[in-house]
């Protein structure tokens, strides 16, 4: 038994640093990225000379032509190897059984992670560049506005907003819990210029004020109960909104 959940201590280790790759699906290609170094300790090692920095674009980018699964098979035999090749680590036949299928399984696992197919959230050791690295989901909403201000020139924004990339060290959850969240993680908000400020070209009739609405966005998060790090949902602010009422 103690054989058993050493080899799953050593897997537990490697599905963090694959959880942690930075992926991307678009027109069959992913994107791969691990960057980040810090002087805590979080059980793996995420230290990296790829990074997003100043000039960088998508670290890696490789095609998913389903190659990655024999990739991870590969791994798994070395790792194997790698166990059986210490005295203290023999595994039996069952042990080698579950640590070749719980990484095969990586593969899938991977592709529907909601963190590797989140284009608003980046892992880099340092802040993305903005005007270089734009979430797609971002890019065509930047889009669509563009031939909706051509069709309706006289339309005004009431509500300045600005956007960016920004590192956050904690996070409210969906069950209104504070908790920390772990370093370099970068997440694409929208905020409001003038918070609460009172909405432009809105009628006198009405009060108003602009404030920011939240989405709820993936998140690597450390649980106090769990005494570890885990994936949760935390709000992010994504717009900046009006809000008005009729004066009495």
């Amino acid at each position: 038994m103690a054989k058993l959940e050493t080899g799953q201590q050593l897997i537990g280790g490697i599905c963090l640093v694959v959880a942690l790759l930075h992926v991307t699906n678009a027109d069959d290609t992913v994107s791969f990225n691990l960057s980040a170094e810090s002087n805590e300790d979080y059980g793996f090692d995420a230290s990296s000379d790829n990074v997003f920095g100043a000039e960088d674009e998508m670290s890696h980018i490789i095609k998913d032509n389903g190659m990655l699964q024999l990739v991870l098979h590969e791994l798994a035999v070395n790792l194997i190897e790698k166990l059986q090749s210490e005295e203290s680590t023999q595994l039996h036949e069952r042990q080698v059984q579950i640590i070749q299928d719980d990484i095969l399984d990586f593969y899938n696992k991977i592709l529907d992670h909601p963190a590797l197919n989140n284009d608003r959230i980046v892992f880099a050791q340092r802040k993305p560049n903005f005007r270089r690295i734009l979430p797609p989901s971002v890019i065509k909403a930047e889009e669509e506005k563009s031939k909706r201000s051509k069709r309706s020139a006289h339309l005004k924004e009431i509500c300045s907003s600005v956007s960016n990339w920004k590192e956050l060290d904690s996070g409210m959850t969906r069950t209104q819990n504070e908790v920390r969240l772990l370093e370099d993680q970068f997440f694409y908000v929208t905020e409001c210029t003038n918070p609460s400020a009172k909405c432009e070209n809105i009628s006198p009739l009405f009060s108003s004020k602009c404030w920011e609405k939240s989405s709820w966005n993936i998140a690597y998060v450390w649980s106090t109960s769990t005494k570890r790090y885990i994936w949760d949902w935390i709000a992010v602010s994504t717009c900046c909104s009006c809000a008005a009422a009729k004066e009495n």
